[in-house]
Formats: structure tokens, sequence, C-alpha cells
């Protein structure tokens, strides 16, 4: 009897020993299952951070190089024109008036060589990109004032591109304060409210060859029996730079006399130009220099 009861103990505590290593066996195997999902958590964690990280730094640099190209451009390197980067957005250039002008183009960044290729509406032949070198040529034909926008883009060897805007404005290479007029137009003044204002003239021909600023930009003075697109009737830049385009017949500027001469004559004219070459006060007299 002793010997039975025995035996049921050993077999129960046989069993209660076997129960308590199948629960230390579980909470083992429940320990490295939280270590590997921790692990696992880690390195994506880790990834995507990593991940995030390159995201910001390439906005960044393409943010960047999108501000140090400014004015508008947009890209990964600087167009620069005769060596500036762009100052206003279109970026302004001037060409000079019947002469033709030529900028050129290179890059601060991007990996050589660099190609340019343009594109204009409307133009007719005023620009010239030769051979996508980066020589922009403004042809001596092109009509005087604001030409139609230029898109500028450059692409260099691994096929970054940056593009600009250009405003090419033609006007004169100089303005002209004193004009001389000679003794045979007999060009008279009227002085009123302190100043001497240039009156009319028996001759209008010594004002043709320079360019005048009106409300319509930058106008080639010509003979008044031929005039074409972009010019002006030299009879009627005088009207315009005499009573400021109002034609009241009583003289009112901006020209004034410069050299009254006995007799109620003018010998020299003072156009009392301002303002810069793209864009002066109406009646600017713009010449060579």
């Amino acid at each position: 009897m002793a010997d039975r009861q025995n035996g049921r103990a050993r077999r129960v505590l046989g069993r209660r020993g076997k129960t308590r290593v199948a629960r230390r066996g579980e909470g083992g195997a429940t320990l490295v299952e939280y270590a590997l999902v921790l692990a696992l958590v880690a390195v994506v964690s880790v990834g995507g951070l990593s991940f995030l990280g390159s995201s910001v730094r390439a906005s960044m640099n393409k943010v960047a190089a999108q501000i140090a190209d400014g004015c508008g451009g947009d890209g990964v390197f600087q167009i620069l024109v005769d060596g500036q980067s762009c100052t206003a957005d279109p970026w302004p250039l001037t060409a000079t008036l019947g002469q033709g002008t030529t900028f050129y183009m290179t890059t601060a960044g991007g990996s050589p060589p660099v190609r340019y290729a343009s594109v204009c509406t409307n133009c007719a032949g005023d620009f010239d990109l030769v051979g996508g070198m980066g020589t922009l040529e403004v042809l001596p034909g092109a009509p005087p004032g604001l030409l139609p926008l230029l898109q500028v883009t450059a692409t260099d060897s691994s096929g970054q591109t940056t593009t600009n805007e250009l405003s090419i404005v033609v006007a004169p290479r100089t303005l002209e304060s004193v004009v001389p007029i000679p003794v045979g137009a007999k060009c008279t003044y009227v002085r009123k409210a302190g100043a001497d204002y240039l009156g009319t003239c028996d001759s209008t021909a010594w004002l043709d060859g320079y360019y005048i600023f009106t409300t319509n930009g930058w106008n080639l003075i010509v003979a008044s029996s031929a005039v074409g697109e972009g010019e002006i009737g030299d009879t009627e830049a005088l009207g315009a730079g005499t009573h400021q385009g109002g034609f009241t017949g009583v003289p009112e500027g901006p020209w004034t006399c410069a050299g009254p001469e006995p007799g109620g004559f003018c010998s020299e004219l003072a156009t009392n130009a301002s303002g810069p070459l793209t864009n002066p006060s109406d009646g600017a007299l713009g010449g060579w220099g």
C-alpha cells in the first residue's frame, strides 16, 4: 500500500516537473521572439531614417541648386552670360541698335561639354545661337525695343539641364544729353517759366540717324517721307521732343535750348534725358557714343 502511494506521488511529481520545464522553455522562446522583433524594428527604423535623410538631402540639394540658379531659372547649375549671373526674372540684356551684339554663355557647375538650345516665338530671325555652343548673337537688323522672350536651356554631358529666360532690349549705346544744331536748321526757342524751350525748326534733317525714345520705345529718326517699321519721321520726332507728344503748338519740353543765340535761334539742343538706356525718359536721344 505504501509502495503504491509512493509510486503515485512520484508520477505526480514527475508530471509537475515536466510542466515546469515546459513552462520554462516557453518563457525562453517568448523572450527570443521579443528580441528578434525588436531587432527587426530597429533595422526597419534605421533604414527608414536613412532613406528619409537621403530624400531630405536630395530635396535640399535641389532647392539649393534652384536658389543658386535664381531669377526664375530651373535646373542644377547656373547659366552665366558674359561671366555674370542673372539679376532679375526674366534676365534683362541690352543689345546695341543697328550694330548687332554677341553674348557669350557659360555655366557654373555641370559636367562639360555643355550644349545650349533656345526657344523663341515670333523672333523673326533676330537671334542666332551659334552651333549650340553658347554664342548668342543679336543680329544687326533686330528692331529697337524689347524683343520677344528668349528661353535658353543648357544641357551638360550627364543630361542635367538648366533653363533661363532672357529679356533682350535693343537700344542705342549712349544717351545724348547735348546735340549740336546746324545754323541752317534755324531752330527757335521760347523762354517760359525760366527755361528756354526748343521751338520750331526750318529743317529737321539734322535729327536723322539718332534714335528717340517715346511711348512706343526706341525708334530710328529718318526723313519723314520714308518711314518704316521701328522708325519715326524727323518732323514727328521734333514734335515729340518739344511738346512731349502733345502737339499743343506751344513749346513745353522736354527739349530745351542749351545754346541760345542772338536773333532767337538755338545752336545746341539739351535733351534732358534721364534713366537707363532700356527705359529712359520720353524724348531721350540715343546715339553710338
